[in-house]
């Protein structure tokens, strides 16, 4: 409960959480989606995803993949785009998106995004800032270092607390499944489905947590390895 509490008051304050219907509506969006995009939850939901974004030219590729995950043509995207909070104007948004299928079928996308307009305003002008000499140039790239260095222990801080909760949550979601198929009473067995999907939920945020903490430390390497080809080929053909 300790590690819960650290993690969860560690990410409200940065993240927010939210899932899009297989039509791009928002059926659910965490608390800290107020304080970060600006909306009230009962507003937000059944709006759909694109009554957020600016005008902002950059937005045609972010809803471009949007569209892709909602086909589930795209898997664990991460992309920025420009969104409208309704008190601090346009704000640049950091998203990460994965597609939950059901059936071979897009049931829901489960996402994952945090408010980047500080980190992206800073890079752009640490790029102006290279074309400067001597000092100036030299005190930024320390400063540079010093915040990539900060972001990093901030990842592995996540990274580590996810890793301790993902197993618990793997030993816990394997009986709950097991007591489902094992229930005959109607009223019991639907309160246990209900307890299983909010675990299997939370099962998937904390690994997109992971993924994101993954982005950030730059470790998306590919891992090549012999396989059989198709398996893998039949379950990319499902998605279409």
């Amino acid at each position: 409960e300790e590690k819960y509490r650290l993690l969860v008051e560690g990410l409200k304050d940065e993240y927010y959480f939210y899932s899009l219907s297989p039509e791009g509506s928002i059926v659910y969006a965490s608390s800290s989606f107020e304080t970060l995009a600006g909306y009230d939850l009962d507003d937000a939901m059944g709006r759909h995803y694109s009554t957020f974004f600016t005008r902002n030219p950059m937005n045609v590729t972010a809803i471009r993949v949007f569209r892709k995950n909602l086909e589930g043509r795209t898997h664990d995207t991460a992309f920025i785009a420009e969104v409208n909070h309704p008190v601090k104007g346009p704000r640049l948004h950091e998203f990460v998106h994965t597609p939950v299928l059901e059936k071979g079928k897009v049931d829901r996308i489960d996402a994952i995004a945090r408010d980047v307009t500080e980190r992206e305003a800073y890079i752009d002008n640490l790029n102006q800032a290279n074309n400067t000499i001597g000092e100036q140039n030299a005190q930024l790239e320390k400063q540079a270092e010093q915040l990539i260095e900060l972001d990093r222990m901030k990842s592995r801080f996540f990274a580590g607390l996810s890793h301790e909760l993902r197993t618990p949550l793997t030993l816990i979601l394997g009986p709950m499944k097991d007591l489902v198929e094992r229930i005959d009473d109607p009223d019991l067995r639907f309160e246990l489905e209900l307890a299983l999907r909010n675990a299997e939920r939370l099962y998937h945020l904390i690994n997109q947590m992971l993924e994101l903490a993954r982005l950030d430390a730059g470790q998306f390497e590919p891992q090549l390895e012999n396989a059989d080809f198709l398996p893998f080929l039949r379950e990319i053909m499902a998605l279409f």
